[in-house]
């Protein structure tokens, strides 16, 4: 005799099983992994300036590269 069990259609991110506080840092080592991103933090440090331009000219990568890089640097809270 078998018996099937609906399991229901609705799943849950993987990440939602982990503390509200491992998510974030999560996040910000997410952030800190790329290489770009290390230097364009660098970038900012040493020239205290957030002009996509002027790191375009540092960084051998497009402005919407960068811009993108810039966008996970701020949704971790780096910047």
């Amino acid at each position: 005799m078998y018996f099937y069990v609906k399991i229901s259609t609705m799943t849950q991110a993987k990440s939602e099983l982990f503390e509200v506080e491992l998510q974030e840092t999560s996040l910000f080592f997410k952030a800190l992994s790329h290489p770009a991103r290390l230097m364009i933090i660098k970038f900012l440090t040493d020239c205290k300036s957030c002009y996509t331009g002027d790191i375009t000219s540092e960084l051998p990568l497009s402005r919407t590269t960068i811009n993108q890089h810039l966008e996970e640097l701020k949704k971790s809270g780096l910047i």
